[in-house]
């Protein structure tokens, strides 16, 4: 038998406090079932609230982020659900990206791939890598 893993982590920048309490306050509702912006069946990423430190742009110091994250299964559809009402809600006009990998413990043809997600003005876009590469021979 084999397991399938999706593996992600990405910040989503805050311009204040008040966007990282909405956004911590629809990832705990998210993992109680309770996210109006993702399924049910969605499986909730793990996240954790971080200040950017001396290694970080300039224009990023000081600015609150809140990293999603999975080590083996989350959901890559809710996250860009979920950060596409976030740019509704605070009107953000920056695009913002995420990449996923999925992958088997055993190797099964098409388990081993990934994705990019751009959420942009509260449309989300998604590249597979395998449609990608029979889509450009």
């Amino acid at each position: 038998m084999s397991q399938s893993y999706t593996q992600f982590s990405q910040a989503i920048p805050c311009a204040n406090q008040e966007q990282v309490d909405w956004l911590r306050a629809e990832l705990d509702k998210w993992k109680e079932g309770k996210c109006e912006f993702v399924s049910d069946d969605d499986c909730a990423p793990e996240y954790e609230i971080e200040n950017p430190g001396a290694n970080a742009k300039p224009e990023d110091k000081g600015k609150p982020q809140v990293i999603v994250f999975t080590e083996e299964s989350g959901s890559v559809e809710g996250v860009a659900s979920l950060v596409c009402a976030f740019q509704d809600k605070f009107k953000i006009q920056e695009p913002w990206y995420m990449e996923a990998a999925f992958y088997c413990s055993k190797p099964v043809i098409g388990e081993q791939s990934g994705v990019g997600i751009v959420c942009f003005k509260g449309k989300e876009h998604f590249q597979n890598t395998y449609t990608w590469c029979q889509e450009n021979p």
